[in-house]
């Protein structure tokens, strides 16, 4: 009893400590015992602050950030979901935490969505309450990464990248879907990698990323938890004795299936590289203007946009391109065409409102094949 009560107070003598719990109390194991013991039990369960997740699930937005445009730093998805990871093997409460992983969500995809509150300044009011949205899925994935680690008691490396997976295909479906910045977007250069989209999709190449995260935060030393404030310092070894450490078989098992799995991937990849007989396809011109969006074109003369792409076109050109692909919403005159036999009686009974002129005019074919 003397030797737990010092652990929780080292700066008590024995002596101290004897005269705080009377003789008597320590012979009957009165309520006083019951006491110190609870004073124990809750030093050991004391719940993760708010802020310890922030920080955490904060670092993951950070490093999720950098993995795309503009810095493509695509190497730090592998280590970004590591901090959050720590969160979901922890065995402490979650009291606040997940309102703390929110904020850090928040860090996650506000700065990647930034890009929107150029194309109006109504699209600020868009851009944050879609970063507010997409922030949920991460204190989302570590509440049910936990059930799935602390309560069904399944390996982290099988929970984690099933859980995120399932989540990315949620957020592709629901309220007509959003299928942009999935993790496995950041490998587009890694072309071995990512041939596993041939059967999986995207989610596949996400699922491997998450897969290597989770194996990599199975080694990571009891010191790393305590630098972050996730394990106490009196007890960090008794608690991260329950997180398996990285010298246990049934850690070793789980990083040695991860690592197989990877291998299996990247090696599909270059079978797939090497037996696949690729051609060149058409040559593809893409024209894009550097042209102000609007919510609203209505009342706006299109003759500069569209005199914008046509100069950029005739530049195009010069390179012989099999397919000219301009955007949406550039060219906008109606196209008419009329049956060469019908007479202007019956194209009258048919065009509608149309004026009958307009079937005969050809300026906006001239101008196309131009």
């Amino acid at each position: 009893m003397g030797q737990e009560t010092i652990s929780i107070m080292d700066h008590e003598s024995k002596q101290d400590m004897q005269q705080a719990i009377p003789l008597k109390a320590r012979r009957e194991g009165d309520s006083s015992i019951v006491s110190v013991r609870k004073i124990i039990d809750l030093a050991r369960h004391k719940p993760i602050s708010m802020y310890v997740a922030l920080r955490l699930s904060a670092l993951t937005g950070l490093l999720f950030y950098c993995s795309f445009h503009p810095l493509n730093w695509f190497f730090l998805a592998w280590l970004a979901f590591v901090p959050v990871i720590m969160l979901i093997q922890i065995p402490k409460p979650t009291s606040k935490m997940m309102f703390g992983i929110y904020l850090g969500g928040l860090v996650q995809f506000i700065p990647v969505l930034q890009w929107m509150r150029l194309g109006d300044p109504m699209m600020y009011i868009a851009w944050i309450i879609l970063g507010m949205y997409l922030a949920v899925y991460l204190p989302l994935f570590v509440g049910i990464a936990r059930i799935g680690v602390h309560r069904l008691k399944l390996p982290l490396v099988v929970v984690v990248p099933i859980v995120w997976t399932a989540g990315e295909v949620l957020r592709g479906y629901l309220f007509t879907g959003f299928s942009w910045y999935y993790v496995g977007h950041t490998q587009y250069r890694w072309l071995e990698l990512i041939q596993i989209s041939d059967l999986t999709g995207s989610y596949g190449v996400s699922f491997i990323v998450l897969l290597i995260n989770a194996a990599i935060t199975l080694q990571l030393p009891v010191k790393w938890y305590r630098f972050w404030g996730i394990l106490d310092e009196q007890h960090s070894h008794e608690q991260f004795g329950l997180l398996q450490n990285s010298h246990s078989s049934y850690v070793l098992k789980q990083t040695v299936a991860a690592v197989l799995i990877f291998s299996l991937s990247i090696g599909y990849g270059y079978w797939r590289r090497l037996e696949a007989g690729f051609i060149a396809g058409p040559r593809v011109a893409l024209i894009q203007a550097s042209v102000p969006a609007s919510l609203s074109m209505a009342g706006e003369d299109p003759r500069e946009t569209f005199l914008m792409h046509q100069a950029l076109t005739a530049e195009a050109v010069l390179h012989q391109p099999d397919v000219i692909i301009w955007p949406e919403g550039m060219f906008r005159w109606p196209l008419f065409s009329r049956h060469p036999d019908l007479t202007d009686e019956e194209m009258e009974k048919i065009s509608g409102p149309i004026p009958l002129g307009s079937w005969s005019d050809f300026s906006v074919q001239r101008t196309l094949q131009e």
